[in-house]
């Protein structure tokens, strides 16, 4: 009788196949080096999560970042194979975020083996349906700000620090409070843009844009950074739509802005919008105003907060911004610029309420 090589017959009647017997053979080293595979991969992740805590506190104990990461480079000198980085996220650490990574061979592989980054607080996400409301307010914006002759303008996104400070005011809450200012390399002060007219303004200059004939009317859609608590409607970063408009002081064109924002949140259908109306007059009204300011808040002084006592001697017309003292009776019987404004300023705003009631809009003064 011919047997196949692989069989072998007993004389207890059983047939071994030795065909499997190597394949066991086989199988089994590979899955004991499988096993022993994994333990070491579980292994050095443990060791890389108890690594990362130690390395936190040599950097969160030394100034000098650079001289601490060459001290954990020499202090992991003896694995030639394997090189560990401990990247350490300031902005979160309240969450104790920390991303610890390894490499074998070369820096080009690298492979994560723990990460927990979370976004800065005040800061949006914006994915799926919310994307697609984004852009569709961004779309309503610039199709009515288009048909009401504007032209779009994007600046970056930051500028020299003077460029705020010298137009908003060294006195007010943006320039005090609410910029992300910070040197460069080059030691040069700039500041993440905290409002759109100041940019504006700043390329309508730069660019000599003064010399074309007529009226210039622009429109911006971007991002704006403020560095105040965060809460709700409040964040670090929000996008901003604004215009600005050039080369004539006229009611009529006041008007045209306004009619542009009511047309805008009746697009989107905002409800119950109010418009409120005031004007600070001409530069000599303000002149005549400011003085009274003073002597009204005068006796004052101690019950208002600390920032309006600087207010007081810097820019008595930022007072009225207080969001501290807002709802007193100090702020409420304050003294009103209109009976500061001239007979010019007092022409002007009526015919910019008379241009609004020809519009349909109605106001609160």
């Amino acid at each position: 009788m011919i047997r196949k090589p692989e069989e072998i017959r007993f004389n207890t009647g059983i047939i071994v196949n030795t065909k499997l017997i190597t394949m066991e053979t086989r199988i089994i080293p590979a899955m004991i080096l499988l096993v022993f595979a994994v333990g070491i991969i579980m292994a050095i992740n443990i060791y890389c999560f108890l690594v990362s805590f130690s390395f936190k506190k040599i950097l969160d104990s030394n100034k000098d970042t650079t001289h601490t990461q060459e001290r954990i480079g020499a202090a992991m000198a003896p694995f030639p194979l394997m090189a560990y980085t401990y990247v350490s996220c300031p902005a979160v650490s309240q969450t104790a975020a920390n991303t610890l990574s390894f490499c074998f061979g070369s820096s080009n592989a690298t492979f994560f083996i723990f990460m927990k980054i979370n976004k800065i607080k005040g800061t949006l996400d914006f994915y799926g349906y919310e994307v697609e409301k984004y852009r569709y307010i961004e779309k309503v914006c610039v199709d009515i700000s288009k048909k009401f002759g504007y032209s779009e303008v994007i600046t970056p996104i930051f500028e020299s620090t003077d460029v705020f400070v010298r137009s908003v005011g060294e006195s007010s809450d943006i320039v005090n409070k609410e910029m992300y200012t910070f040197t460069d390399r080059g030691n040069r002060s700039l500041t993440l843009r905290p409002e759109g007219t100041a940019p504006m303004m700043r390329m309508f200059i730069e660019n000599k844009l003064y010399v074309n004939p007529g009226v210039s009317k622009y429109y911006y859609f971007g991002p704006i950074f403020r560095y105040e608590r965060p809460q709700k409607g409040r964040y670090h970063q929000f996008t901003q739509f604004g215009v600005e408009t050039y080369g004539l002081e006229n009611p009529l064109l006041d008007a045209d802005v306004i009619n542009l924002a009511c047309k805008i949140m009746n697009a989107l259908g905002i409800k119950n919008v109010k418009v409120c109306l005031n004007t600070l007059g001409s530069k000599e009204a303000r002149g005549s105003y400011v003085p009274a300011l003073k002597e009204y808040f005068t006796p004052y002084l101690d019950e208002l907060c600390a920032d309006c006592r600087v207010r007081y001697e810097k820019n008595p017309l930022r007072m009225l911004d207080c969001k501290v003292d807002a709802n007193t009776d100090i702020m409420k019987n304050v003294p009103k610029i209109s009976d500061y404004l001239t007979e010019d300023d007092k022409k002007y705003f009526e015919e910019l309420k008379t241009a609004l009631e020809v519009l349909g809009i109605k106001y609160e003064v």
